[in-house]
């Protein structure tokens, strides 16, 4: 659906391929979180995505106390 392909677009933005040892090191170095966490972070606090999605209370990708700004 075109909802899905919003979050797919924004998940392969952040996506890394980085080996452990650079992983590390950008944690020591680099101010912005790994794209991971930007990425299920986000979306795990969103009724969008789970809406998109057809995610029920207690999948991976449903936060239990979502974030509401």
């Amino acid at each position: 659906t075109p909802e899905q392909r919003i979050f797919l677009g924004w998940g392969q933005i952040w996506c890394q391929n980085v080996t452990e040892q650079e992983s590390r090191r950008r944690a020591t170095v680099d101010p912005h979180s790994p794209g991971r966490f930007r990425v299920n972070g986000t979306i795990s606090n969103m009724p969008e995505f789970q809406k998109a999605f057809s995610c029920k209370a207690g999948d991976p990708m449903v936060r239990a106390n979502a974030c509401r700004g």
